[in-house]
């Protein structure tokens, strides 16, 4: 549906520009303001969303078509809109790609961390907006050029992730609305992607929102802001049968899709789920339980994980699993060696120790804790019960956050887990008269939590004397601490 511009729109264009002029750095490169009418999607909207198995298939019935920026022509873009569908052009806004045509544009000193399980890309930082706004802006040009009518920036919650930069809730604030001014005045409308713990601070700024697995992780509900606004919300679920979420998406006005995590062309909607359109290959994931409550049965189950042979933590992993107090990174793959975070870990201690998901306060107790976070329901009831705590107000501010601070994308170190642990345990504490460990001496703040742990034997050292106190602990020796501190194993 095509929508006009009215009075108050060509201001807020206007505004944009200017925004771009005065912050962006780069005035000469900034393109004059659309003129033609910005497309914006009726809340529902049938859609396709394609990023593999090339070329795109046009065959599918929907009004919708979201496809890469790089790897498409502009007779793609040309045939569908012939065929009278619209056109998202799909961009990695917040991630280094390696195969990009522009990838060499990117100097060093703005790529961080590996995504995990997404080979070739890192993370950016977007703190450095002088050095990113001509680059992503040549990009959202190449969208305008090639006659896209909207744009999906992928990776745009890294303040949420293991990064290898300190990037706070503004600065990602701050990030995403540069985008969805640079999408505006290039007559492009522009979507949210995931980052839904912003989605009321940015609904002003963002048009629709496209959303992965929010049934499956339970938290559909921070999406509201866009449904009540009468903006479109798109989803797709890669672990769920479409008997298990579609009845509740189409209740709550979502445009959800079942979809194979690589993004090909297979499609089941929702709203039209009896045939799936093209026809599917044999999916790789295994069906999963429906997403809501964690599972109330420590039976056995089937998991999915593919990257798990040999790991010597297999048993605790697999339990949790089963008990719903562990996920997986993708439908997958669990990343065992990967870093656990902060976020992570209140969920699984509080899930594994069944402490109590009593209502949280209206008002968050952490600054950078919001009420939509994935966690937040877990890190309140830990904070509670007095087993989590947040940081110091130098350390927060060290770390650009407004005290009281969490820092739930931090990797957790073996010490505070191994003391939290023990706290959650209610173990007495035992101190030795002569560190176990040689780099765990006396006066180490969790002295007493390490060697009450390591008595229990609950968590072993690296070697017969030394614990790497200060190492970020590994997602299966996260499942192990808490499996058998909380005594299932």
């Amino acid at each position: 549906m095509m929508m006009k511009i009215n009075k108050m729109a060509r201001i807020c264009t206007l505004i944009a520009v200017l925004t771009l002029l005065l912050v962006g750095g780069a005035a000469a490169s900034t393109p004059t303001p659309a003129t033609q009418n910005i497309w914006m999607p009726a809340p529902n909207t049938s859609w396709q969303w394609q990023l593999s198995s090339l070329p795109v298939d046009q065959s599918v019935d929907a009004a919708m078509y979201d496809i890469d920026l790089f790897d498409n022509p502009t007779s793609t873009v040309a045939a569908l809109h012939t065929q009278g569908r619209h056109v998202v052009c799909y961009l990695n806004a917040g991630a280094w790609e390696d195969w990009r045509p522009d990838a060499a544009q990117f100097p060093e000193a703005v790529k961080g961390n590996p995504l995990p399980d997404w080979p070739g890309e890192r993370w950016l930082d977007i703190r450095q907006l002088s050095i990113l706004e001509p680059i992503i802006s040549a990009r959202m040009d190449l969208c305008q050029q090639k006659g896209f009518d909207a744009v999906e920036p992928d990776n745009i919650d890294g303040y949420l992730n293991d990064t290898g930069f300190i990037i706070s809730y503004q600065d990602q604030i701050t990030y995403n609305t540069f985008l969805a001014n640079a999408a505006h005045v290039r007559g492009l409308s522009i979507g949210l992607k995931n980052d839904m713990s912003q989605a009321s601070d940015l609904l002003t700024n963002f048009d629709w929102a496209l959303n992965e697995q929010c049934f499956y992780y339970a938290e559909c509900d921070t999406l509201a802001p866009f449904t009540n606004a009468g903006k479109a919300v798109f989803n797709v679920e890669y672990n769920l049968a479409p008997s298990q979420f579609c009845t509740q998406a189409n209740q709550l006005g979502f445009n959800s899709l079942k979809k194979n995590l690589s993004l090909d062309a297979y499609r089941v909607p929702c709203r039209s789920n009896a045939t799936p359109t093209p026809a599917p290959s044999p999916s790789p994931y295994a069906t999963l339980p429906p997403s809501g409550s964690p599972i109330a049965t420590a039976t056995d189950c089937a998991d999915p994980f593919t990257d798990l042979g040999g790991d010597l933590f297999y048993p605790a992993i697999h339990h949790l699993y089963c008990r719903g107090v562990v996920n997986g990174a993708d439908a997958n793959h669990f990343l065992p060696s990967a870093s656990a975070s902060r976020a992570q870990f209140a969920k699984v201690v509080v899930l594994g120790f069944g402490l109590p998901l009593s209502t949280p306060p209206a008002q968050p107790t952490f600054s950078d804790v919001p009420v939509g976070y994935f966690a937040y329901r877990y890190i309140e009831a830990g904070a509670a019960a007095g087993i989590l705590n947040g940081y110091s107000a130098p350390e927060c501010q060290q770390a650009g956050a407004t005290y009281p601070c969490f820092l739930p994308a931090n990797p957790i170190t073996r010490a505070e887990l191994t003391r939290l642990v023990v706290i959650a345990a209610g173990y007495p504490l035992t101190t030795p008269p002569a560190p176990s460990f040689a780099d765990v001496p006396a006066d180490f703040f969790a002295y007493s939590y390490i060697e009450t742990a390591h008595s229990q034997g609950i968590i072993n050292g690296t070697d017969a004397r030394h614990f790497a106190p200060n190492r970020s602990i590994r997602r299966d020796e996260m499942c192990q601490i808490v499996y058998r501190a909380s005594g299932q194993g």
